[in-house]
């Protein structure tokens, strides 16, 4: 029987209103790429939150951070879920 794995989202600013929430659980089958769950929860959210996390070509932003469990992932493309996490995601500040 296929296992899955819990991960806790937290979006940040821009990201929590497009989803309605700062912070929420998800579950995803082990061994599953983290941007398939991002994708999946992009779509359940709003169009918003699917226009601000990826680009036309369905490719996640490069300007997105992704942390894992307290570290920066430079490549989520890569990353697989295979055991429970803590997400964060924040989109880059700017300002001066």
């Amino acid at each position: 029987m296929p296992k899955t794995v819990n991960v806790t989202i937290t979006y940040t600013a821009q990201l929590a209103r497009a989803a309605g929430v700062e912070q929420e659980s998800a579950t995803a089958m082990q061994g599953s790429p983290l941007t398939l769950l991002l994708r999946d929860r992009a779509v359940a959210c709003s169009a918003e939150m699917k226009e601000l996390l990826f680009d036309s070509d369905d490719t996640l932003r490069k300007s997105i951070v992704v942390v894992v469990d307290g570290s920066q992932i430079t490549n989520p493309d890569s990353f697989s879920l295979e055991r429970d996490h803590d997400l964060f995601l924040m989109m880059p500040i700017s300002g001066g």
